[in-house]
């Protein structure tokens, strides 16, 4: 398997501040924070909608100081020991404060493969991240798949290429309101999502958007919503 639990790295600290890290790891950090500040904790045309690319980001660096690093190097680049050592950051974020109340969806820890060659990634990381979906999503979580070239495409705009990322990775994150779109097609996902969120009919849905302050969504929206709970 692998020799040690995952170890943590605020994301919002600069990278060489990590000594205990090899030189090659703490360049990759810092290339994925500048990363997470230009392309993801920013607004771009392409996205299809005002804000920023993920709105979780900036806050969750900036104010709640809640994003982390964890680092898979010196490791086997195996499904096995990937699986393991993403069931071992899933103990870690659980455990991550806050548990509940405000700033909790802004927390997500952010698994690092970058000795993973980028052309075995679409395999690799997709097989890890559908492997482990279901118990992530049972517990009222996500786990987000990123890599270089990843074709996966935006909601607001199917020409926008949002999980391109520098470096493999698999983030691990709390479910959001807007992820009901990602959930629909199976009836277990659907009911985890209602009871982490005490939804149980569109009414209820639409009470929690407007007290979310979620204004504009996606245009499957329509689509998932009524497969969810009907016109």
């Amino acid at each position: 398997m692998y020799d040690n639990e995952p170890s943590l790295y605020p994301a919002h600290e600069a990278s060489v501040t990590h000594e205990q890290l090899p030189d090659e790891i703490r360049n990759v950090l810092g290339r994925l924070q500048e990363w997470m500040q230009k392309d993801i904790a920013a607004s771009k045309l392409e996205l299809g909608r005002p804000g920023d690319v993920c709105p979780y980001v900036r806050p969750g660096i900036t104010r709640h100081r809640s994003i982390h690093f964890a680092p898979y190097y010196g490791k086997p680049l195996q499904f096995d020991a990937m699986v393991a050592f993403m069931r071992d950051s899933f103990k870690l974020f659980e455990a991550m404060p806050p548990s509940d109340g405000v700033g909790v969806e802004f927390k997500a820890i952010i698994a690092v493969f970058a000795e993973l060659d980028a052309s075995l990634a679409p395999s690799l990381i997709d097989a890890v991240q559908i492997f482990l979906k279901r118990e992530v999503i049972l517990k009222g979580r996500m786990i987000g798949q990123f890599y270089p070239g990843c074709t996966e495409p935006g909601l607001h705009n199917p020409d926008f290429r949002p999980l391109e990322s520098p470096y493999p990775l698999l983030v691990l994150r709390p479910m959001q309101l807007t992820d009901l779109q990602f959930l629909t097609a199976v009836p277990e996902f659907l009911k985890a999502y209602c009871d982490y969120f005490g939804i149980h009919s569109r009414e209820d849905l639409e009470v929690r958007l407007e007290k979310a302050g979620v204004t504009q969504l996606p245009e499957l929206w329509a689509d998932s919503r009524r497969r969810a709970f009907g016109s």
